[in-house]
């Protein structure tokens, strides 16, 4: 089975006088072995391409569908790439002069650059640095991209937990990799070098090099599952913001942030202790290195175990701020921690928020334009009456502004609820997404998976209210499993990529 995509142009409106978004639409399905939909801009055009994971049959493949002047996306894949049998992850990054970013390909052993302008790896597969990863054994029937890589001002990073090579298990640390400052190539004749040596503590791996598809890594920890507090890599957002502390998968995360306001990114790391989390952070020197020794290092609150931590600049210094979250079914905490000159007092945050609902979200985001931060809380609730009035749930959407002494005002500048009934399942299933601002207008606005399953657009205003009437809707013919916001041309307009069981819908502006 093949994909399959169509380009139109749509503009829709709802009301009199408003603005039309104006989008070039493309709808991908995808085949059986789908494992991961990313975006790169792969061929230097400076426009995102969709990046397909395809696992099947012990065969795994990079599809890369190239996105046209147009907006649109291609029915078959301009270019695809067959991972050899020793890789086991990959990442994006522009390392070479070839136009786009190229593929990182991580071995057990090495990491190694991949032009898909190019064609097979003969000639063209490049070692830029020898590392041994903790996770060593390829995935025969999976894909795993490595999402610890920097892309900033201060120069791109890659963060990898392992050992140094021609070492063994015990010396567990995350090196840090950035291209070489020497003139030339390093010291091992590659061109990136190592800029530091993190000790990582907390993690202990069995079996290394067993042979096994997958290989015995687990947390020192009292808990009866010892695998459900590993932490992930981040997922990266505009505001250069990342995530410590989430879902259960092995890798635990380096998220790379300015802590100290000098330009440079620095490195938060997660150390997992039997008793509670120990954050620590590592500042980048001026001559880019980066010290065994952390420059700071603290405990997260003890009074609620954490689900979520978040690196974010919550007030706008320059410096990264903390967002520790603890949710549970009937609801949850937000404790906000600020940057103290590179140091945080967990013991004591700036601020703790408690909110009702299941599924609590909060986003961090300059709403209004404004250049300052609001944060913005979306959840879901069955009210106590809801067995007698036939199964009703609430959708809620808060957004508090910057509160001066405290990071943001208890009261809420915007408060929407919405109640769906049973039968109206396809509007609940998503939060509110507030990420998009689909004319350009320097202020976002809210999409929403409708009652009908249609997604639907509205205006926030400057005071922060939220228009009742949608500005646009469209209806996909499938059901919206996710809903994501990003500029895929480069145009300062949102795009708008609408998730399906197996495919995309891809609306570019024009």
């Amino acid at each position: 089975m093949t994909a399959v995509a169509f380009g139109i142009l749509f503009a829709a409106s709802i009301g009199q006088g408003t603005a039309e978004p104006r989008f070039h639409a493309s709808t991908l399905s995808f085949p059986e072995g789908e494992d991961g939909r990313w975006f790169a801009p792969m061929d230097g055009d400076g426009r995102e391409d969709l990046l397909l994971g395809v696992a099947k049959g012990g065969i795994r493949e990079i599809w890369i569908y190239l996105q046209t002047s147009e907006g649109g996306f291609p029915a078959q894949p301009d270019r695809r790439v067959t991972l050899k049998g020793d890789i086991v992850a990959f990442a994006t990054l522009d390392v070479r002069p070839e136009p786009g970013e190229e593929l990182l390909f991580f071995t057990a052993t090495s990491c190694f650059s991949y032009s898909t302008a190019l064609e097979g790896f003969a000639g063209n597969a490049r070692r830029i640095f020898a590392w041994d990863l903790i996770c060593d054994v390829p995935d025969s029937e999976g894909l795993l991209k490595i999402e610890g890589v920097a892309r900033s001002p201060s120069g791109p990073l890659i963060v990898l937990p392992g050992f140094p090579p021609g070492q063994s298990g015990g010396d567990e640390c995350y090196g840090i990799f950035a291209p070489s400052t020497s003139g030339g190539a390093a010291s091992d004749g590659a061109p990136w070098e190592i800029r530091g040596r993190l000790p990582l503590r907390g993690l202990r791996t069995e079996k290394r090099r067993s042979g096994r598809r997958e290989i015995g890594i687990r947390i020192e920890s009292d808990r009866e599952n010892p695998l459900q507090d590993l932490v992930v890599p981040p997922g990266g957002s505009d505001e250069g913001g990342g995530m410590l502390l989430y879902v259960r998968r092995w890798l635990p995360a380096a998220v790379s942030a300015d802590a100290d306001g000098d330009g440079r990114d620095d490195v938060f790391l997660l150390d997992k202790q039997p008793a509670a989390p120990q954050l620590r952070v590592h500042l980048q020197a001026v001559d880019g290195k980066f010290s065994e020794a952390p420059s700071w290092t603290g405990r997260l609150p003890d009074e609620d175990d954490p689900d979520s931590l978040v690196v974010s600049d919550i007030d706008g210094d320059g410096r990264a701020d903390l967002i520790a979250r603890s949710s549970g079914l009937d609801g949850g905490k937000l404790f906000f921690f600020r940057n103290r000159g590179g140091r945080f007092e967990p013991s004591e945050p700036d601020q703790v928020m408690k909110f009702a609902g299941m599924g609590l979200e909060a986003r961090a985001i300059d709403l209004d334009g404004d250049r300052r931060v609001e944060l913005a809380v979306t959840s879901t609730e069955i009210p106590a009456t809801s067995v007698a009035t036939g199964g009703r749930v609430e959708r809620r959407l808060f957004i508090h502004r910057s509160g001066g002494d405290r990071p943001f005002d208890p009261r809420p500048a915007l408060r929407h609820e919405e109640t769906f009934t049973a039968s109206e399942i396809e509007g609940i299933g998503l939060g509110i997404v507030l990420d998009a601002d689909l004319l350009g207008r320097g202020i976002r606005d809210a999409l929403s998976v409708e009652r009908d399953g249609t997604i639907a657009a509205r205006h926030l205003t400057r005071d922060l209210g939220l228009e009742s009437a949608p500005f646009w809707r469209f209806d996909p013919g499938r059901r919206i499993r996710g809903i994501e916001a990003r500029d895929l041309n480069g145009d300062g307009r949102s795009d708008v990529i609408l998730r399906h069981r197996r495919g995309l819908t891809l609306m570019v502006s024009r």
